[in-house]
């Protein structure tokens, strides 16, 4: 027996000395599953195995393959034994007729730019994890979960200095995605642009060595029969992000369109496919945090600056108007949504597009409508005049839950007419989204200071400054409107700045930043004014800045 054994070994490792069968296969992507920074491409093929040792190779593949993504599966009389991704050249280089110096130059420099790109891209997605760590931490805190302090004053204390990391985490995360996605932005340029180089032999009739990425699979038949392989990778230089269309009307109706930008320059077209739109990123590496000793020692304690209005994210970014008295337009272009379906994981969100489609390879964005839905909405105007006097009509969401929202750019459309852009800013754990339409000329909000007043203190350098100031607010619409006014005082860290609150017109007033906050009910053409008034008692001999 174990003659026999050792005999089948000689004779398996004589016949791998031979050159195998090779059965190449021509195929086209049946399924595409484009994340937001990849592409996951399914590819299947019936052939015929033999007995023995046999090579089945998927011929002119896309050069951008990620090597350790290579899945094989398979149906049939045979076994699988390895898998390989290699590089063939169709024809020897001819180099009389090689790419000119001033391409080649020209591709070098876009490559050796790239590598920069990536490498700069890299370092911003290092801060994002490492800030999304640190709020993290931040937020499973034993102090935030309650247990601040045993006395009043020291979980204030403890509650502004949470208060004060989490805007600076926030806005450190803020200004990180901003300052990283024109690099994504240029990062696919350069990669169409770097394609287009690489290609200029092909298209201006110069054939020199033609590169044709393959991956081999081996596999072992017992008999010749039917078979079938499919194999699934990744690849990069392709991807989709989100764009939406928010469609709202006089009687508060909000209708959001949600479109994919897709794109992808991996060289090889993607033609009558099934498409799944995914929101994972297969590329991300995980880490499982590892808690380490937290130390307490004494801080100075630096007082946080910020001129950030909590509806700042929510503001346009464009000056459109909001004309409320226009009439509404019936009838608006359709959509190819029926065809999706949405499938949601405990990690992600899947977009099953249920219909085929064709892409190009040219780098260029091809717009995918994936969903659309009736929101819960109701309007209300908002306006924070110690920061800007226009008054925003406001569409505050109750229904967006079940609705895989990204971060991303929203064409506002108002009675059917363009208005402007906003974003949404689906991070948060509010209840309620609310969605910047446009601002409006009809609302007239006018701010100024009455007075202000200086009283010296009986004992030491102390002084007490009072403030008064006024608030006019005019209904120009032909209909009532809800107003949602808010404003500010100071906000005091220091125990030596005393800041009080003398009147406030009826406004809520939230002691935690010191805002005010008025809900006003405004008929037609009626107007409303509000005072409000506060005093700073400081050290005179102190810098101060009011």
């Amino acid at each position: 027996m174990k003659h026999l054994i050792l005999l089948s070994i000689a004779l398996l490792i004589g016949s791998s000395l031979i050159a195998q069968p090779e059965t190449k296969v021509q195929t086209k992507p049946d399924q595409i599953t484009v994340y937001t920074n990849a592409a996951e491409i399914h590819r299947q093929t019936k052939f015929t195995t033999i007995q023995g040792l046999q090579y089945i190779v998927f011929d002119s593949l896309s050069p951008n393959i990620n090597a350790n993504t290579i899945q094989v599966k398979g149906k049939g009389n045979f076994t699988i034994l390895d898998t390989q991704f290699k590089t063939r050249y169709a024809n020897p280089l001819n180099t009389a007729q090689s790419i000119p110096p001033k391409i080649q130059k020209a591709i070098n420099q876009l490559e050796d730019s790239i590598r920069i790109l990536n490498y700069d891209l890299r370092d911003y997605q290092n801060q994002l994890e490492v800030l999304r760590m640190e709020k993290n931490l931040l937020m499973n805190n034993q102090l935030v979960k309650g247990n601040g302090g045993d006395t009043i004053p020291e979980l204030q204390q403890t509650m502004e200095f949470f208060r004060a990391k989490l805007i600076e985490i926030n806005s450190a995360t803020l200004k990180v995605e901003k300052e990283k996605y024109p690099l994504d932005k240029a990062l696919i340029s350069m990669n169409a642009r770097l394609t287009d180089l690489k290609n200029y032999n092909l298209r201006h009739g110069n054939q020199t060595q033609k590169a044709i990425p393959q991956i081999l699979v081996q596999i072992s038949g017992t008999s010749k029969s039917a078979g079938i392989l499919e194999i699934s990778y990744l690849i990069n230089n392709a991807g989709w992000y989100p764009e939406y269309d928010i469609r709202a009307t006089d009687d508060e109706k909000t209708q959001l369109i949600y479109k994919a930008k897709i794109y992808q320059n991996t060289g090889i077209d993607w033609e009558n496919t099934k498409l799944i739109l995914s929101t994972a990123n297969p590329l991300t590496q995980h880490y499982k945090p590892n808690l380490s000793v937290w130390w307490i020692n004494y801080y100075n304690q630096q007082v946080q600056q910020t001129t950030r209005g909590r509806y700042k994210e929510n503001r346009p970014s464009s000056a459109a108007t909001l004309d409320m008295e226009a009439p509404a337009e019936m009838d608006e272009a359709g959509y190819a949504l029926q065809y999706t379906q949405t499938n949601a994981s405990m990690l992600n969100t899947e977009f099953e597009v249920n219909m085929e489609y064709s892409i190009p390879s040219d780098g260029q964005y091809h717009n995918l409508p994936i969903q659309n839905k009736e929101l819960k909405s109701n309007y209300m105007y908002y306006t924070a005049p110690s920061m800007s006097t226009t008054a925003f009509l406001v569409a505050n969401i109750t229904d967006w839950g079940d609705i895989e929202l990204l971060q991303g750019q929203a064409n506002i459309y108002f009675n059917g007419r363009y208005n402007g852009q906003t974003q949404i800013y689906p991070q948060t754990t509010k209840d309620s989204m609310e969605i910047a339409l446009g601002s409006s000329k009809r609302i007239i909000v006018e701010r100024k200071q009455l007075s202000a007043e200086t009283e010296e203190g009986l004992i030491g350098n102390y002084v007490t400054k009072t403030f008064t100031y006024e608030i006019k607010l005019k209904n120009n619409l032909s209909k009532a409107a809800t107003i949602r006014v808010e404003d500010r005082i100071p906000h005091s860290n220091d125990k030596d700045i005393e800041v009080k609150l003398l009147s406030s017109d009826n406004a809520s007033f939230n002691k935690d930043n010191s805002y005010l906050t008025w809900n006003i009910d405004l008929q037609a053409n009626q107007s409303k004014t509000l005072k409000f008034s506060f005093s700073v008692k400081y050290d005179n001999s102190k810098g101060i800045n009011i």
